[in-house]
């Protein structure tokens, strides 16, 4: 047996249950809340076609062994990060490198604050990372041996990382550029480069339609529909140095500020300067997506392995196994220092207590009770009061109008068979707030008879109709 055979593996398992084992509470930004409540209730994303399909498909067994489903989407992430990790080690070596340098690879990817953020919450990017990886494999087999076919793979693999988020369309011209670089000459491999990118355009489109049959005039339409949504008017690389910092140096250390070092080998400048380029367009697209939004490095995450692999043909092995530990207990530390919820997870308990008894809907407060409730009940139905007020203001509802829409939506739940809940927190939000005072000191009593319940960490009421 080869020497190392075993490597790639070995450090995906370590990289699992390590992952596994920092596994957060805490939740971050507003994705996490959309990708529950859609698997829970069976929504597609429009844009991120496949990751709801195949996360749902590992979830099942998960919460068939008792597994709850935040905790079951948070192991996709772990374990999708922790199959990049090897797929990565796979394409190190694959592309040339001994034992050494592919694990030197593999680990500098794996121990990315970034990398190991997104490996331990809710969120589609480690999921993604771990088709990104499958794609970096077939980039170093079609740069091992230019073929069409191969080059026909390339495109099929960054297709369905695309499919995964939509930011995977990024990974063609990456890997086009990479391979053009890899050619004896600045021509050799150019039509390669061409129709890798022809194919990831044509396997990206097609599966689209399949997974969106209703967008057959514009398969893609969903994720254009996103990015021009997103970025609107915003078209400004003005936060171009808060993403270089915020997205890139700190996220992606230490292959994101010691891979420059391939300057000073000259095997090593075309294989820069085309990731220089790439790295280019990934930075301009985040900073205009972005903009002042931290996202703590998902937008660039494919870049690791390439810096990586620059990075451990750049350097002695000694210095990057020293950036490489430092780097994993900065990991860690982020990691330790964001997992803090701002409420306990006894509020959640209590809601999943009632909804034993019978379904539940529930108005809470804002974001700390929806993260209580998103990793202890994540399968109740639930709306912010903070949410309600955007609703009044972006609606320009009065108190009469907004009390009818309240009371349908009770009605609508209670005819459903759920009782509706109204934490406490939810109610002084509601009496603070000038517009809605008379609907919650007036309105709420002369409507419903307000039966007070205290279960775990919940306390509020229970809307019965008078």
């Amino acid at each position: 047996m080869a020497a190392g055979r075993w490597d790639g593996l070995v450090l995906g398992v370590v990289c699992s249950a390590a992952y596994l084992a920092l596994g957060q509470r805490a939740i971050h930004g507003e994705d996490a809340y959309y990708l529950i409540t859609y698997l829970a209730q069976g929504i597609e994303h429009s844009y991120h076609l496949l990751y709801l399909h195949l996360v749902a498909l590992a979830v099942a067994p998960l919460e068939g062994a008792g597994v709850g489903l935040f905790e079951a989407v948070r192991a996709c992430s772990a374990l999708g990060a922790a199959g990049a990790v090897v797929w990565f080690w796979c394409a190190a070596r694959r592309l040339g490198g001994g034992r050494a340098e592919a694990l030197a690879v593999a680990t500098m990817v794996a121990v990315a604050p970034g990398v190991v953020f997104f490996a331990t919450i809710v969120e589609v990017h480690a999921v993604f990372l771990f088709f990104a990886g499958l794609a970096s494999l077939a980039f170093a087999h079609a740069a091992a041996r230019p073929r069409l076919v191969r080059v026909g793979l390339l495109g099929i693999t960054t297709a369905l990382a695309a499919l995964v988020h939509a930011s995977g369309h990024l990974l063609a011209p990456l890997f086009a550029l990479w391979l053009w670089a890899r050619g004896r000459t600045w021509r050799s491999h150019f039509g390669l480069a061409v129709a890798g990118l022809a194919a990831h355009g044509v396997v990206a489109a097609l599966a689209a339609s399949l997974l969106q049959p209703d967008r057959l005039a514009a398969p893609m339409g969903g994720q254009l529909e996103f990015l021009r949504g997103w970025i609107g008017d915003r078209v400004s690389v003005s936060h171009l140095p808060q993403t270089l910092v915020q997205e890139w140096l700190l996220p992606l250390g230490p292959a994101a500020w010691l891979c420059w070092a391939a300057v000073g080998r000259r095997g090593l400048r075309r294989a820069l300067l085309a990731f220089t380029v790439a790295w280019c367009g990934y930075l301009v697209a985040a900073s205009v997506i972005l903009q002042q939004i931290v996202e703590r490095g998902a937008y660039l995450l494919p870049l690791a392995f390439p810096a990586a692999w620059l990075t451990a043909r750049s350097l002695r092995r000694s210095w990057v196994w020293g950036a490489i530990a430092v780097t994993a207990a900065l990991a860690v530390h982020e990691v330790r220092m964001h997992d803090r919820p701002m409420v306990a997870d006894e509020f959640g308990a209590g809601i999943a207590a009632l909804n034993e008894r019978q379904p539940v809907f529930v108005v809470c407060r804002a974001w700390g009770e929806r993260r209580a409730l998103l990793r202890a009940a994540p399968r109740v139905p639930f709306v912010s009061a903070a949410t309600l007020l955007q609703h009044v203001e972006d609606q320009g509802l009065d108190a009469a109008a907004f009390s009818m829409y309240f009371d349908a939506t009770v009605a609508g739940m209670q005819r459903a068979g759920r009782s509706v809940y109204l934490s406490d927190g939810a109610r002084r939000l509601l009496r603070q707030t000038a517009a809605l005072r008379a609907f919650a000191t007036a309105h709420l009593p002369a409507r419903f008879e307000l039966e007070p319940v205290v279960r775990a960490g919940f306390r509020g009421v229970r809307l019965v109709p008078r």
